[in-house]
Protein backbone atom coordinates (compact mmCIF):
# COMPACT_ATOMS: atom_id res chain seq x y z
CA UNK A 1 0.00 0.00 0.00
CA UNK A 2 1.58 3.59 -1.11
CA UNK A 3 2.29 5.47 1.90
CA UNK A 4 -0.15 8.83 2.57
CA UNK A 5 -0.44 12.23 4.32
CA UNK A 6 -2.84 14.54 5.26
CA UNK A 7 -2.59 17.97 2.95
CA UNK A 8 -5.03 20.62 5.02
CA UNK A 9 -3.84 23.82 3.82
CA UNK A 10 -5.32 27.12 5.25
CA UNK A 11 -7.60 28.73 2.97
CA UNK A 12 -7.15 32.55 2.96
CA UNK A 13 -10.06 34.79 3.29
CA UNK A 14 -11.10 37.83 1.38
CA UNK A 15 -10.12 39.76 4.12
CA UNK A 16 -6.71 38.65 4.37
CA UNK A 17 -6.22 38.93 0.44
CA UNK A 18 -7.42 42.39 0.88
CA UNK A 19 -4.75 43.27 3.46
CA UNK A 20 -2.22 41.58 1.96
CA UNK A 21 -2.63 43.44 -1.38
CA UNK A 22 -3.42 47.19 0.98
CA UNK A 23 -0.83 49.13 -0.27
CA UNK A 24 -0.02 47.47 -4.08
CA UNK A 25 -0.85 49.38 -7.15
CA UNK A 26 -3.72 49.00 -8.76
CA UNK A 27 -2.60 48.25 -12.07
CA UNK A 28 -0.27 45.60 -10.57
CA UNK A 29 -0.58 42.37 -12.33
CA UNK A 30 -1.19 39.57 -10.09
CA UNK A 31 1.01 36.18 -10.35
CA UNK A 32 -0.36 32.80 -8.64
CA UNK A 33 2.14 30.12 -7.83
CA UNK A 34 0.39 26.93 -8.48
CA UNK A 35 1.85 23.73 -6.65
CA UNK A 36 1.67 20.69 -9.00
CA UNK A 37 1.06 18.75 -6.20
CA UNK A 38 -0.07 18.74 -2.28
CA UNK A 39 2.63 20.33 0.17
CA UNK A 40 4.53 20.68 -3.00
CA UNK A 41 7.52 23.40 -2.81
CA UNK A 42 8.12 24.14 -6.10
CA UNK A 43 5.54 25.89 -7.99
CA UNK A 44 4.08 26.84 -11.98
CA UNK A 45 3.90 30.38 -12.73
CA UNK A 46 -0.06 31.40 -13.83
CA UNK A 47 -1.29 34.75 -14.10
CA UNK A 48 -4.51 36.00 -12.36
CA UNK A 49 -7.55 36.31 -15.22
CA UNK A 50 -10.72 36.65 -13.85
CA UNK A 51 -12.91 35.58 -10.91
CA UNK A 52 -16.53 34.13 -10.34
CA UNK A 53 -19.13 33.03 -7.42
CA UNK A 54 -19.17 29.95 -8.32
CA UNK A 55 -22.03 27.64 -7.02
CA UNK A 56 -21.25 24.02 -6.52
CA UNK A 57 -24.50 21.47 -5.89
CA UNK A 58 -22.83 18.74 -3.06
CA UNK A 59 -25.57 15.95 -3.45
CA UNK A 60 -26.21 14.19 -0.30
CA UNK A 61 -23.68 12.05 1.62
CA UNK A 62 -23.91 9.63 4.88
CA UNK A 63 -22.80 12.58 7.08
CA UNK A 64 -25.19 15.01 5.76
CA UNK A 65 -28.09 16.51 3.14
CA UNK A 66 -27.59 17.83 -0.21
CA UNK A 67 -26.32 21.16 -0.15
CA UNK A 68 -25.53 24.23 -2.75
CA UNK A 69 -22.33 25.87 -1.69
CA UNK A 70 -21.16 29.05 -3.47
CA UNK A 71 -17.30 29.62 -3.89
CA UNK A 72 -15.62 32.81 -4.63
CA UNK A 73 -12.97 31.70 -7.15
CA UNK A 74 -9.69 33.27 -8.60
CA UNK A 75 -9.58 31.68 -12.23
CA UNK A 76 -5.54 31.67 -13.36
CA UNK A 77 -4.05 30.90 -17.02
CA UNK A 78 -0.69 30.69 -17.93
CA UNK A 79 1.39 33.79 -18.42
CA UNK A 80 1.28 35.21 -22.39
CA UNK A 81 4.29 33.68 -24.27
CA UNK A 82 5.52 31.80 -26.93
CA UNK A 83 4.61 27.98 -26.48
CA UNK A 84 4.91 24.88 -27.96
CA UNK A 85 1.79 23.23 -29.82
CA UNK A 86 0.60 20.17 -27.66
CA UNK A 87 0.85 17.00 -30.08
Amino acid sequence: MAETFEHDPVIWTAGQLREALKDVPDDTPLYIGVAPRPDAEDFDDQVLVGYAAVTRYRPATGSGPARKDVEHTLFAQWPGGRYEVPE
